[in-house]
């Protein structure tokens, strides 16, 4: 009797910090993507840990390692420019799934993009998964992939 009191108590102790973390983690992702937004590349590269993960839509698909988020960013601008993209701005939506383990996290964010193609306004429907680590108390970009609906 005396165990199930203290393993209930740990949950209950444990339950906020966890609420806490998925919160953070949602607020680090959401904070990201603002900076991304307003096109502030370098502001948005100090969101990711030293060795990220990024797959997406436009060739190559994927990219990793220390420059990845760089060379995704000069990937996107060659395909952009191609597909006479313009205007491009992420919302994401509240996330579906938060989930926190120590140190690591994941989350899934419904999201619209929308751009303007040739001049005319598209919005393009998917889905922004995030993998995360917290470093020095900071959650961190570890990888993400977007999905289009």
């Amino acid at each position: 009797m005396i165990r199930a009191m203290i393993f209930a108590a740990a949950l209950l102790a444990a339950a906020p910090a966890a609420a806490s973390d998925q919160g953070d983690l949602a607020a680090a992702v959401n904070a990201y993507n603002d900076t991304l937004n307003k096109n502030d590349f370098p502001g948005a590269a100090a969101f990711y840990t030293a060795s990220p993960s990024i797959v997406d839509e436009f060739s190559p698909h994927v990219w990793s390692g220390a420059d990845a988020f760089a060379q995704w960013g000069a990937d996107y601008g060659v395909y952009a420019k191609a597909e006479q993209m313009t205007e491009p701005f992420m919302v994401l939506a509240k996330p579906t799934h938060v989930l926190v383990e120590g140190d690591r996290g994941y989350a899934v964010f419904p999201a619209n993009f929308t751009f303007k193609r040739a001049g005319k306004p598209v919005r393009e429907p998917g889905i922004m998964t995030f993998a995360m680590q917290k470093i020095d108390g900071k959650w961190k970009i570890a990888g993400w992939s977007w999905t289009v609906k």
